[in-house]
């Protein structure tokens, strides 16, 4: 077979949420890229629903703040209930949108200097200075650097002896769905937090996602082997009521209008990441729990630094060592970034399992900082 070479600066292999914005901002430097993604359209999966301010401040920087769908619109003012008490917070700078939708949109609206290939991968091989991917249908990709953003890509990442360490302590699951009032009009409120904590549970978020329409994410701390798990599924209006009774008594009355997402985690990291020629980023790299709110600030900051700070400087010197790789992954806004991540998922944890406030388990979760080098 004839190979069709591409030559191109930048691969990304993975054409999600941390894959395109890295390409728009590559390509917006006049750096040209070329996404490798299997699947097209993007599927319909359960992430991050809603962008904090910080996280909206760096998708501007990173010029791609405006391809959020639906349209970017200020959440505003939305209703806290936690331990019996409603209050007001102001979300005017939180935004909620399609993870899925706006995807999509970002690879539709790629600028010319990235290109989105839908292809199966054979091959890849690595070293200092020259990047290669052989894909199915024959074509060949060099690279000077390849990006492993796939999201969790199994046996991509034991072709290049990259193994994931879990910590069998932090794990959650969490539920996504639509809901409009039973009466077709608008709902009264702009959202709603409702605060359980407790019975494995941390709280359920709604906001307006357009069209008469809440999304709503609920997160837990269960195993998905927890009976409640399926409950949820299949009775997921009367499950909704045991944990969070009265809501209709907040928001009004509702229906669920989409299918019941559920999305498990648990919480790793991956080894023997220093490796000359490619970064992995995103989910690939260290898992998080959509309760702590902190994917996107670790996906949007990985990006800023890497597309910023690292990437021109390896393209001008041609090669990308092991050093560099070093380099980068010891970057000191990005590793913050990471150990916030983790401790928050430990907060959410240990307020709602008691015995890991225990000093005995302070002690462990030092211990598992250090051996994940967090």
């Amino acid at each position: 077979m004839t190979l069709n070479l591409i030559d191109t600066d930048i691969s990304i292999v993975g054409a999600g949420f941390a894959g395109c914005i890295i390409a728009h901002k590559l390509a917006s430097m006049n750096i040209s890229c070329t996404l490798i993604d299997r699947k097209d359209p993007f599927p319909d999966i359960f992430r991050a629903e809603k962008v904090e301010p910080e996280q909206a401040r760096l998708l501007k920087s990173l010029g791609v703040f405006d391809y959020l769908s639906p349209s970017p619109t200020p959440v505003g003012t939305i209703k806290l209930f936690k331990k019996g008490i409603t209050s007001d917070f102001d979300a005017s700078k939180q935004y909620g949108f399609r993870y899925s939708d706006t995807v999509n949109n970002l690879r539709s609206l790629l600028p010319v200097k990235a290109k989105l290939i839908v292809d199966k991968i054979d091959d890849i091989r690595t070293s200092t200075c020259t990047q290669e991917i052989k894909l199915s249908s024959g074509k060949l990709i060099k690279s000077k650097l390849i990006i492993l953003a796939s999201g969790g890509n199994g046996s991509l990442l034991k072709s290049f002896g990259l193994r994931r360490r879990y910590q069998a302590s932090l794990h959650s699951l969490s539920f996504g769905f639509d809901i409009e009032k039973t009466d077709g009009t608008n709902f009264d409120i702009n959202g709603f937090n409702y605060y359980n904590e407790s019975d494995g549970v941390d709280y359920l978020t709604a906001f307006n996602i357009g069209n008469n329409t809440m999304r709503v994410n609920v997160f837990t701390q269960w195993q998905k082997d927890n009976p409640s798990v399926s409950a949820f599924r299949e009775n997921s209006m009367q499950t909704i009521e045991k944990y969070f009774p009265k809501l209709s008594d907040h928001i009004g009355e509702y229906k669920i209008i989409s299918k019941v997402q559920v999305f498990p985690t648990s919480f790793y990291r991956l080894k023997n990441i220093y490796q000359a020629g490619m970064i992995v980023v995103g989910d690939e790299l260290q898992s998080v729990s959509p309760a702590t709110g902190t994917g996107l600030s670790k996906i949007v900051t990985e990006a800023d630094r890497l597309t910023e700070h690292y990437i021109p400087k390896w393209l001008a010197n041609e090669c990308v060592t092991s050093y560099d790789v070093w380099k980068y992954y010891h970057d000191k806004e990005k590793s913050t970034m990471e150990r916030h991540s983790k401790n928050a998922w430990h907060y959410y944890r240990n307020m709602l399992n008691p015995k890991y406030k225990s000093f005995k388990y302070k002690i462990i979760d030092r211990l598992n900082n250090y051996y994940f080098k967090l």
